[in-house]
């Protein structure tokens, strides 16, 4: 397992950008090493360009399941 973090700047957007960018990074990455029915898990800001995330990641992936733990909060819902 490879965790991939950043430090969040609290400027939403930005921070929205570069996770996008950091996730790409992964999935680019996880293509090339990850077994055929293998599980790529990431976290996602859930902001303007979430939809286009999910349609690159099903691209790739039988089945992209998307939860919201309870325990995290209402802002990070996004604007979308």
């Amino acid at each position: 397992m490879t965790l991939f973090c950043f430090t969040v700047t609290g400027l939403h957007e930005m921070d929205e950008y570069i996770q996008a960018q950091l996730l790409l990074a992964a999935l680019n990455i996880t293509t090339h090493v990850l077994r055929p029915g293998g599980t790529f898990l990431a976290k996602i800001f859930r902001g303007r360009d979430v939809t286009l995330l999910y349609t690159q990641l099903k691209m790739f992936f039988n089945s992209v399941v998307v939860t919201k733990p309870r325990s995290s909060r209402n802002s990070s819902i996004g604007k979308s």
